[in-house]
């Protein structure tokens, strides 16, 4: 039996997420081997995403960033070759020498197993203005065809938006999952279950609460809305959020509710249903799970200091858009918070699921034989 070797160093934040739906669909025709680094497969993560999948997990790299000639390396001493795939579901850093690491590795063509690399921060479409945004698609794009060329790789796909439905060029695209296990409608419920006051409209920034989600930000636009919302933190609290939680002075610290630690995926949908607003503020150019989450259970998502989620925003009715500012933010909140919008005449049958996402990224390899099967609800979306 062939084996589907899935390249994830790093496990933190949604990697093992998408590990996990690429697992599931593989499974079905192939052994499943998971390459990560040191203590990976011991990590909650693992056990929350992967741990119920018979994956075989090999702690292979001794960094969350190891280069593609290790990766290769690695591979050889697994045993991968003809007629096994290979799956990097991040891509981006890899694609850099892919090209040439891998033939290095496996200097006859019909030697190599099949490789599909995902890239994760390729936009679907690019203002003309944007000279930045063209010089660094434009290089990845190049990079991808020349790694397709030299027969490095067999897909070179790119995530795009939930809503998105373009297929793609030179790139494959494929729609981020947008799953979520709870509804907004059940919000009550789940703020008793979760510990979480009913009384208050609620704006939340999940899973790593790191300086890129601009959680600052975020709080000085909850704080002008006075007591009329309160922000919730809760995941990984990495050390420069606690620095700014400790800098607050009382009046604004009681505004601020917090929940630390790894949140299993079930308890991150609830977080997401009990929320009135879910904040995804952040420059990274690409698809938010987070806000593919909220738009699964109907829970008002607002982003900011991104192109990709603001053209993605326009499609959906309980998605806002606005500048990444604080005057922005908190006109943008007070909006949502007042007038909470409805799903609209867009249904949750139109959101990819995990099945649709790794069958389209699979499609054409050996475990990529069945067609993906519309199943709203399924397990664990990305963050």
């Amino acid at each position: 039996m062939p084996t589907t070797f899935i390249i994830e160093p790093d496990p933190a934040g949604h990697r093992f997420q998408y590990a996990a739906h690429i697992a599931a669909v593989a499974a079905r025709s192939t052994r499943v081997v998971l390459l990560t680094s040191v203590g990976g497969s011991t990590r909650e993560e693992y056990a929350t995403h992967l741990g119920h999948l018979g994956v075989d997990a090999r702690e292979a790299f001794g960094s969350k960033t190891p280069a593609p000639s290790e990766v290769v390396a690695a591979l050889q001493q697994s045993g991968a070759g003809r007629g096994d795939v290979v799956v990097v579901p991040e891509a981006d850093k890899m694609i850099t020498s892919w090209w040439r690491a891998l033939p290095a590795g496996y200097p006859r063509r019909d030697s190599r197993p099949h490789v599909v690399l995902l890239m994760l921060q390729v936009p679907s479409h690019i203002s003309w203005r944007d000279r930045r945004g063209w010089a660094r698609s434009g290089a990845k794009v190049a990079l991808a065809v020349v790694t397709r060329v030299r027969g490095a790789a067999d897909t070179v796909a790119s995530l795009v938006a939930q809503g998105d439905p373009s297929r793609g060029l030179l790139l494959r695209h494929v729609r981020d999952p947008a799953i979520c296990s709870h509804r907004a409608r059940d919000q009550a419920e789940l703020r008793r279950r979760l510990g979480l006051p009913a009384g208050t409209p609620l704006v939340s920034v999940l899973g790593v609460v790191s300086a890129r989600k601009n959680v600052p930000l975020v709080a000085d636009a909850v704080f002008r809305l006075g007591g009329r919302a309160t922000l919730v933190l809760a995941g990984w609290l990495l050390p420069e959020i606690e620095d700014w939680l400790a800098g607050l002075d009382d009046q604004r610290r009681d505004r601020v509710i917090v929940r630390r630690g790894h949140l299993p995926d079930e308890e991150l949908d609830a977080y997401v249903a009990a929320s009135d607003v879910v904040a995804v503020a952040h420059s990274n150019n690409g698809p938010s799970g987070l806000m593919g989450k909220a738009l699964a259970a109907g829970t008002p998502a607002l982003t900011a200091g991104s192109r990709v989620r603001a053209r993605d925003a326009a499609r959906w009715e309980t998605v806002l858009h606005t500048d990444l500012d604080v005057d922005a933010l908190a006109a943008a909140l007070d909006r949502l918070v007042r007038h909470p919008p409805s799903l609209g005449n867009r249904s949750r049958a139109d959101l990819p699921t995990g099945e649709q996402f790794a069958s389209a990224l699979l499609a054409g390899a050996p475990s990529g034989r069945t067609a993906p099967q519309p199943t709203p609800g399924a397990r664990a979306g990305s963050h």
